[in-house]
């Protein structure tokens, strides 16, 4: 395979202008953090008890599921066909799937616990969004590029930062 090398030019300020856009829209980070007040920890105690409870489902309903398709494997090998390959690939999935969903109830055990012990007044990320910024010649890039943030108390913005 033969590759190219092409050699640098630096193009005249004419040339330049001919190549270059004026501007260029391009997508940032915006950091959400949220104020730790009571009314705050009692509504993320709330969303996080559901969530719990909606993995504790979601485990229950995979075992449903896995002994509904053991109980067909087995039926499938009681008949004479070879299910060696689709059992071990049953437990492999079930297996994932199981770890995933635990990992999921753990951190959000981790994170109702870590809500229990801040202060009020302190602030917790909660989320991430995106948003354009538009950069110009001559723009500073990295002041654009700055991580924003958006914070909030008890649902309403009291600053956005960046």
């Amino acid at each position: 395979m033969m590759s190219s090398v092409i050699p640098f030019q630096n193009p005249s300020s004419a040339d330049a202008s001919l190549n270059s856009l004026a501007q260029v829209t391009i997508k940032r980070s915006i950091a959400v953090k949220s104020m730790v007040t009571d009314a705050f920890r009692e509504l993320a105690t709330q969303e996080m008890a559901q969530e719990k409870t909606l993995l504790q489902e979601q485990l229950q309903h995979l075992e449903q599921q896995f002994q509904h398709n053991l109980s067909q494997l087995q039926q499938a090998a009681q008949e004479g066909h070879n299910v060696a390959a689709a059992m071990d690939e049953l437990h492999r999935e079930v297996q994932s799937r199981q770890r995933q969903l635990a990992e999921l109830l753990e951190q959000t055990e981790q994170q109702t616990k870590q809500l229990s012990t801040l202060a009020n007044g302190a602030y917790l990320t909660t989320g991430q969004l995106e948003s354009e910024v538009t950069l110009q010649v001559g723009d500073k890039l990295y002041d654009k590029l700055r991580q924003a943030e958006i914070l909030v108390k008890d649902g309403v913005v009291t600053a956005i930062l960046g």
